[in-house]
Formats: C-alpha cells, sequence, structure tokens
C-alpha cells in the first residue's frame, strides 16, 4: 500500500482539538536556526542529544558508527490518529514502511557490504503543533524513533522552514482543492505571523550542532527517510588521496562514485566533507568547490579552504587571469579517432525520468562560433581585457556580465542551442584492465585514449566519444543517448531505465594551471605567470590490486 505523503501529498491531518500554548513573539524564535559556521563550533551552544555521540573517526577521512536499530514506539503511541489525519489501514503501512527502514540500514556507517540501496522515501510534513524541538514533532506525526530522527539530522536530510512554501505545481495539478486551499492558509498565517523574508519560506538544512531547533504550527518540513548513500566514500584512504594542500586551499585525487559537493539529503558523504575531515577539519565543515566532476569519474580537483581562496581560484578557472589545460585519460571497447572531435551539442537536455544529459547535434565546423562567439566555454586561453590587462574588468563587472549572458540567453531562447564542443584525442593504446576493471566492467582488455579538451561543456568527452561510436566503458547513460532512439526517448541497451552510473572509466589525469598571480603560493615562475601541475594516480581500471 502506498505510502501518504505529508503535506504537499494527500490531504492533511484535521487540527487537534486540544488547546494550543500561546503563540511565540513576532519573527525571532522562529527564524530557522543559521547553519553552523564551517569547522567552527556554534557560540555557547545548548547541548543536543544525539544518536550519533558515538560516532567515531578512524583513519583520516573515515567515519564509523555503531549500527541502528531503535525499536518503534509503541502501539499506544497511535492513538495520535486524530492528529495525523490517517486510517488504522494507513496507520499499519506506516509503521511497516518504518519498520523496514530501521531494519534496513539505510542509515549504517559505513554500509554493510553487499547492502542493496532502500528505494527514495520523501515524507513532506505540515508541522501540527509548536515545539522547542521539531524532532518532537516529526516523531508524532511519521511515528519514527528519535534517535533514527537524530541521526537523520546528522546525516543532512531534513529539511524545515516556518512559513509554508507554496505547493509546487506538479503537486498542485494533482491535489484536491481542499488539500490547495489548507496549504494557501497555511501559508498566509505563516506570512503574517513570522514575515515575508525568502528565507523563513525555503526549506534549510537543519544543523546537526548547537541548539534543538523550534518548529512552529503551519511550518513545513521535508524529510529525506531513505538518504541517497554513496558506499564508495568509506571504502577510500581519504589521507591518500589528497595531493597536497595549503591554508588556502587543497588538491584532491577524487575516487569514482562519490559525490563531489553534498546532496540534498546526504552531507556525510561528498569528497568535500571527507576530504575536509581528511586535513583535519572537523564538525560539518566541507571544502569549498571550485570545479566539478561526474560522480562515476575520478581524478584531479581543487577546492578552496576559505572565502578569499575560492574566488581567486573560482576566477582562474573561468578564465579570469589565468589558463587551464586539462588532460583525460578514458577506455574504450573500440579506438577512437586520433586527433580533433568537434560537435554541436545541446547542454542540459531533458527527458522526463531520466538525468540531464548533453545531447550531440551535428558537426561543428572550423571557424564556427559554436553558438557562443567562441569564447564560452574554451580551456586554455585568457579572455580578452582579462585581469592583469588595460581595461581589465573587475570581478564585479566579470560577474555581472556572465549573469546578464545567462538571463540574455534564457530571454532569447538561446538556453538550449547547440553550443561547440572540441577536444583532441592525443594517443590511445591497447591495455589490458586490473582484477577491478575486469570485474566491474567485463572487459580483459580496451583502448586507453588520452584526450586534451579545447572546450569545457558538460558531460563533454562522455557525449562526443559516444557520438563517433565509442562510449566509454561503464557509462550507461550515453551508451543510451547515442544509440537507438523509441518515441522521444533513448533505449537502454539492456532494456530497462536509462540512468547514470557511478563506475565511468574516466579520469581527470592531469590538471595545469598557469595563473598571473601565484594563487597557489609556491607556482613555478614560467613566462606569463605561475604554473602547478598536479597528476591523478593509476587509474582504477588499470591498478593490480583487486
Amino acid at each position: 500500500m502506498a505510502l501518504p505523503r505529508r503535506g504537499f501529498g494527500l490531504p492533511t491531518p484535521a487540527p487537534r482539538p486540544a488547546p494550543r500554548a500561546p503563540r511565540p513573539p513576532r519573527r525571532g524564535p522562529h527564524r530557522p536556526p543559521p547553519p553552523a559556521s564551517r569547522g567552527a563550533p556554534a557560540a555557547n551552544p545548548a547541548p543536543r542529544p544525539r544518536g550519533t555521540a558515538a560516532m567515531a573517526h578512524g583513519a583520516p577521512g573515515r567515519i564509523e558508527l555503531p549500527p541502528l536499530r531503535p525499536p518503534l514506539p509503541p502501539l499506544a503511541a497511535m492513538t495520535a490518529a486524530d492528529v495525523l489525519g490517517r486510517s488504522p489501514a494507513e496507520l499499519s503501512a506506516l509503521r511497516d514502511a518504518n519498520a523496514a527502514s530501521v531494519a534496513g540500514g539505510a542509515l549504517d556507517f559505513p554500509l554493510p557490504p553487499g547492502a542493496a540501496p532502500l528505494p527514495p522515501r520523501v515524507e513532506h510534513v505540515s508541522l501540527h503543533r509548536d515545539a522547542d524541538d521539531l524532532l518532537d514533532v516529526l516523531g508524532e506525526a511519521l511515528w519514527l524513533p528519535r534517535a533514527f530522527l537524530e541521526r537523520l539530522v546528522w546525516v543532512g536530510a531534513v529539511h524545515y522552514c516556518p512559513v509554508h512554501p507554496r505547493m509546487p505545481e506538479a503537486f498542485a495539478s494533482r491535489a484536491p482543492a481542499e488539500q490547495r486551499e489548507r496549504i494557501e492558509r497555511l501559508r498566509e498565517e505563516g506570512l503574517r505571523a513570522v514575515g515575508r523574508g525568502t528565507e523563513l519560506q525555503t526549506p534549510r538544512r537543519v544543523p546537526a550542532a548547537g541548539p534543538p531547533c523550534p518548529a512552529r504550527e503551519g511550518g513545513y518540513a521535508r524529510v529525506h527517510v531513505h538518504p541517497k548513500r554513496f558506499p564508495a566514500a568509506s571504502r577510500v584512504d581519504w589521507g591518500a588521496r589528497v595531493l597536497g594542500s595549503a591554508p588556502a586551499w587543497a588538491v584532491v585525487d577524487k575516487p569514482r562514485g562519490v559525490q563531489v559537493v553534498s546532496t540534498a539529503d546526504n552531507v556525510r558523504e561528498s569528497v568535500a566533507h571527507r576530504a575536509a575531515l581528511a586535513l583535519g577539519e572537523g564538525g560539518d565543515a566541507e571544502l569549498r568547490v571550485t570545479s566539478r566532476l561526474d560522480r562515476g569519474t575520478e581524478g584531479v580537483l581543487v577546492f578552496a579552504r576559505d572565502a578569499a581562496a575560492a574566488s581567486a581560484l573560482g576566477g582562474v578557472f573561468r578564465g579570469e587571469g589565468g589558463r587551464l589545460t586539462k588532460v583525460y585519460r578514458c577506455l574504450t571497447r573500440e579506438r577512437p579517432p586520433l586527433g580533433v572531435l568537434r560537435h554541436l551539442a545541446v547542454v542540459g537536455a531533458r527527458v522526463p525520468g531520466m538525468p540531464v544529459f548533453t545531447r550531440v547535434v551535428g558537426e561543428w565546423a572550423a571557424g564556427g562560433d559554436g553558438g557562443d562567439g567562441g569564447a564560452g566555454g574554451v580551456l586554455g586561453k585568457r579572455k580578452a581585457g582579462g585581469p592583469g590587462g588595460a581595461g581589465a574588468p573587475t570581478k564585479a563587472e566579470a560577474a555581472a556580465r556572465r549573469k546578464a549572458e545567462r538571463r540574455a540567453e534564457v530571454r532569447e531562447g538561446r538556453r538550449h542551442e547547440p553550443k561547440g564542443c572540441e577536444l583532441v584525442v592525443t594517443a590511445s593504446e591497447r591495455v589490458s584492465l586490473g582484477p577491478e576493471g575486469r570485474a566491474v566492467l567485463g572487459e580483459a582488455e580496451a583502448y586507453e585514449s588520452t584526450v586534451r579538451l579545447v572546450t569545457g561543456r558538460t558531460h563533454q568527452i562522455r557525449a562526443q566519444l559516444a557520438a563517433v561510436g565509442c562510449p566509454l566503458l561503464g557509462d550507461t547513460l550515453y551508451a543510451a543517448v547515442s544509440g537507438a532512439w523509441e518515441g522521444g526517448r533513448p533505449v537502454a541497451p539492456g532494456g530497462g531505465a536509462v540512468g547514470d552510473s557511478d563506475e565511468i572509466a574516466l579520469q581527470a589525469a592531469v590538471l595545469e594551471v598557469t595563473s598571473d598571480a601565484d594563487v597557489f603560493g609556491d607556482g613555478e615562475p614560467v613566462e606569463g605567470g605561475f604554473r602547478r601541475v598536479w597528476r591523478a594516480r593509476e587509474p582504477w581500471w588499470r591498478a593490480r590490486d583487486a
């Protein structure tokens, strides 16, 4: 039996007949608590009991927690049916679902070997009463043990705002009129009582540190009961993955199968968080992103450790005051053509039920502007009038220009126009795969190619090589996108749904940064600035150790 979805889902509960406590003063107590500062404890935080108090950090970047199997609340707790607005059958289904959630190990760190991921489960809750601690109200509404909810908060899977947000159009089109009217009424009451600030009506992650988050009747919470997990994060020696660091920056050899930054439901299994732990930053610290790699891709990533470094490095990675050389290794069943590959592609193409992808639509003729004047996304070249030159724009001016360009694209309908993609396949050789490569990719040998990017489009290497008949091994998404389409959708080679993979044979092998200023502090002086080069370890598919 399908579970009712709270708040935005099926009909919401009737008001509780018990008298309400007086409403707290306007605005103040019900503002969502600010996120904890990176790596710094909140000032004089009131202690909050946590089910994660026994957390232990072994090797740098490793998180170990005892298995969590708290008992469900006793049957007597079901007397809250008048608050929950659920029938006995719905309550029975909820109990069964909660038992499966608690017993399924969804919040074990690390995940047990061979554990199957639990299906997504997101609960939308319109809060039925005021409380000093949000978890008290969520425990009543969802009938989940407090220890389980505490760990969900620690994982980063609980979001709250005191003013009920608007119902998304996708929900509103299916919801009964009574449901829509009730949500709008709760929203209007919240706007009058708490305020109209955007931060008050935008669900924000409930911080794991500091005092309990207060709850307001009529507020909204989103609970990801089954957070998406990235078990590869627990199989990595993160200390060995740090290629270099300084007080302002860090360079990490990202493993495959791990998100670069935290997801909406998991802050504990990202590269940015695990690398911060390996560097000795405690608590909820995350390194600041300057560039990204796909979840299934491994290789060199540069992070900033403070706001000033993030600004300086971000400018260099955008081609303002520096140039980049990015070299990748990839593995294909067929040998790709050597030399320059130039295509036009729609970046950010969407098909319902599929990840966003880049779709190659044709060749990019030499001399063409690629839909953006030939400049957008180009690596290895300083932009005209960049920092250090005459008439150089300030950082604020450059940011304003980029924002204006994006708005113009949307306004003029050019957001999804084909853009130029260019790369160079510099070498390709037949290699033998190691034990892990053979086990994961199902091949004993394959062609390993070296690719240098000229433009920097999303999924560019994956899309372009698939377009010439050489999809990367392990890349289920572009094996489908480059193949047969039926009814406006790509057909998965083996049938079933088309999704992305956690294990793609693609590595960001070399990153060379040449900048006008010595942003890393120990760059090699060269003509035109300072240079730093980082190289990834041997690719995972060739590693000899299983």
